[in-house]
């Protein structure tokens, strides 16, 4: 199996490789080459992920040689020392979402909101709002707020969000209310080849798709190592 990679300097000393045919689906390494060479293994990771909640390609895909190519690379300019960014836009973001790419990323979606929800019923009752020492975002409430805003601010950066105002007060409620709207926009965004430009940053419905799911199970890992009780102080996630 053949799958292509764009490659993004996120930050200095830290590159991702997104893989175009995965939505969600990325490597990481301190160099390209080094993001671009797991790309292998995350992909069978991610296949078998899909593959137990039966979205996955069936068993013929754990035999499978996995190549990758880096089509596409991104390197930032840094004017200053800041937790990452979302300025890149590969040519691959261009494309219009079919039918059926919209289809996945919703399966993959529902996957990891339930991995999510599964995750967070493994905190003792009341821990939510708890502060969570070494935490940079002090609670897990607030890391699940992070989550829902982000998701709210990659449509508002095609200017398709809903008013700040409609989000709910509780952190799940604001989950379940910004993923009703993303199953409903990324339906009407099917064809579409709309590209914005909002404030230097370009982005498109397909783009806001590989950073919506990429996000959520970015940060699934992130409170599965809180949960362990291995917290990074400085974090080990990209904002937004």
């Amino acid at each position: 199996m053949s799958y292509t990679l764009g490659a993004e300097e996120i930050e200095r000393g830290r590159w991702l490789a997104w893989v175009f045919e995965l939505p969600g689906c990325t490597s990481a390494g301190p160099t390209q080459e080094e993001a671009a060479a797991t790309a292998g293994t995350q992909i069978m990771a991610f296949l078998a992920w899909m593959d137990q909640a039966g979205q996955g390609m069936g068993p013929l895909f754990a035999s499978a040689t996995i190549d990758v190519e880096v089509k596409e690379v991104y390197r930032a300019s840094f004017v200053q020392e800041d937790r990452g960014n979302s300025k890149a836009f590969f040519e691959d973001d261009r494309l219009p979402l079919r039918e059926e790419e919209v289809d996945e990323a919703l399966q993959i979606l529902a996957l990891s909101r339930r991995d999510l929800f599964d995750l967070l019923d493994l905190f003792p009752p009341g821990q939510i709002d708890q502060p969570i020492p070494g935490e940079m975002r002090g609670t897990l409430a607030n890391i699940l707020e992070h989550l829902a805003w982000a998701e709210w601010w990659y449509y508002d950066r095609l200017n398709v969000a809903f008013n700040r105002e409609e989000m709910p007060d509780d952190p799940r409620g604001k989950l379940e209310q910004i993923r009703a709207w993303t199953r409903a926009r990324l339906r009407e965004m099917v064809g579409d080849r709309t590209v914005v430009d909002n404030l230097g940053e370009l982005w498109s419905p397909r783009k806001v798709v590989r950073r919506t799911i990429w996000h959520e199970i970015d940060h699934i890992a992130h409170i599965q190592r809180l949960l362990n009780g291995t917290v990074d102080p400085n974090g080990s996630y990209v904002e937004l």
